[in-house]
C-alpha cells in the first residue's frame, strides 16, 4: 500500500541498489548496473519525478519506450535494460520506497531462443587448424597454452588470466587445474567463490603446460609475488595481450585461410577489426557449443565454465535443433 511507502529520491534509491549488490557481484556487473538505471534516474529527473513512491505501472512502461527510441535500442539491448530496472524495482518495493508488486509491472520483451545470443562464432575444424598451427610452428609458447586452454576448459578472459604455476597439477594420472578467486592481489572471477574449481585437463594440454613451464616461461613474479601460469617477461600477462594473442590466432590468415573482411592491416594493433578473428568470449561459447554437440550434460559443461544452465542455454548453445533431437535420441536409445 503507498500509505505505507518511505519517501525516497531515485539517486538514492539506486545508491541503496548498488550497495547491496556489491559484495555480491563482479565489479563489471556492478558497473553495467549502475549505467542502465543511470538513465532511469535522468528519466525520472526529466518527469519531475523526485520520490519512487510515485512511480506507476504506467510510468514504468512509458520509460521503456522512452529508452528504446532515446538509445536506438534493438529488442534485446531493450530486455537488458528492463531486465535490470525489474530487479531495481523489486529492490525497492522490499525496502518500501515502491509499491509492492510493481516489479511484475516492468514490461521485459520475450526473445526467440538465439535472438540473444551473438550469431559470431568460430568453427571447431578452425580451432583444430589452430592449435595443429602452433603445435607445428609456436610449440609450448605463451600463446599455444593460452589458446589450448581457453578451448579446452572454455573459461573466461580473467579465468586463465588468474592461474598461477602452483594451480596446476600435471603429475599422476588425472592431470588439473584450479581456478581461484583472489581479488586483494588482482585476479577475481566474475562469479566470486562460487566461480573456484577445479578442472581436469586431457595429457596433451599437460604437457604442453609442462613443456611451457619448462623450456619457454620466463622466471617472473607478478606485483603481489605471485607465480603467474602465463608469464612475459614484464609478470602476469595482460588482458589485452590475451585478446591480441586470440586475434593473431583466429585471423584466417594465420591457418592459410583467405579472409574476407575489409581492414587493410592485419597487424597486432589492427587485428580486432577484422570480422574474421573473434575475440576470447567467441572462443569460449564455440567451445562450450563443441562440448554440447559432443553429448555433454549441461550441467557437467556448466559446472566446468562456471556458467549456470539457463545462461548456458540462452547465450551460448549453439547448437540447432536437429543437433538436440540427434543427443537426445543417443540418451533415449534403450527405449
Amino acid at each position: 500500500m503507498k500509505g505505507n511507502l518511505e519517501p525516497i529520491a531515485p539517486a538514492q534509491g539506486l545508491q541503496l541498489y548498488l550497495d547491496k549488490r556489491e559484495p555480491n557481484v563482479a565489479e563489471s556487473t556492478l558497473q553495467a548496473h549502475r549505467i542502465r538505471l543511470q538513465h532511469f534516474v535522468r528519466w525520472c529527473s526529466q518527469q519531475d519525478i523526485s520520490n519512487l513512491n510515485d512511480v506507476s505501472g504506467r510510468d514504468l512502461y512509458e520509460y521503456r519506450i522512452w529508452r528504446r527510441n532515446e538509445g536506438q535500442l534493438n529488442t534485446v539491448s531493450v530486455r537488458t535494460q528492463m531486465s535490470t530496472l525489474r530487479c531495481f524495482v523489486k529492490f525497492c518495493a522490499d525496502i518500501n520506497a515502491m509499491q509492492d508488486g510493481i516489479k511484475d509491472a516492468v514490461d521485459v520483451p520475450e526473445l526467440e531462443r538465439g535472438e540473444n545470443a551473438r550469431e559470431e562464432t568460430i568453427e571447431e575444424e578452425r580451432v583444430r587448424e589452430i592449435l595443429e598451427r602452433l603445435r607445428k610452428y609456436d610449440y609450448g609458447s605463451v600463446r599455444h597454452v593460452l589458446i589450448r586452454l581457453l578451448w579446452t576448459t572454455a573459461c573466461r578472459l580473467g579465468g586463465v588470466r588468474s592461474l598461477d604455476v602452483g594451480d596446476v597439477n600435471l603429475s599422476g594420472d588425472f592431470p588439473s587445474i584450479e581456478f581461484h578467486h583472489r581479488p586483494d592481489t588482482g585476479t577475481p572471477l566474475k562469479n566470486k567463490e562460487s566461480g573456484s574449481r577445479v578442472n581436469s585437463i586431457d595429457e596433451s594440454t599437460a604437457q604442453i603446460i609442462d613443456d611451457w613451464l619448462q623450456d619457454m616461461r620466463p622466471e617472473v613474479s607478478d606485483e603481489y609475488g605471485r607465480k603467474p601460469l602465463l608469464a612475459t617477461k614484464h609478470g602476469r600477462i595482460g588482458k589485452t595481450t590475451i585478446r591480441r594473442h586470440v586475434y593473431v590466432a583466429t585471423s584466417p590468415g594465420f591457418v592459410d585461410r583467405n579472409c574476407t573482411c575489409d581492414t587493410n592491416s592485419h597487424d597486432l594493433s589492427s587485428l580486432h577489426k577484422c570480422s574474421d578473428s573473434v575475440s576470447p568470449h567467441v572462443l569460449r561459447r564455440s567451445s562450450l557449443t563443441a562440448m554440447l554437440r559432443r553429448g555433454n550434460n549441461d550441467s557437467i559443461v556448466g559446472d566446468r565454465a562456471d556458467v549456470s544452465k539457463t545462461v548456458l542455454s540462452d547465450h551460448y548453445d549453439e547448437t540447432t535443433e536437429s543437433e538436440r533431437a540427434e543427443l537426445r535420441s543417443k540418451e533415449f536409445d534403450w527405449i
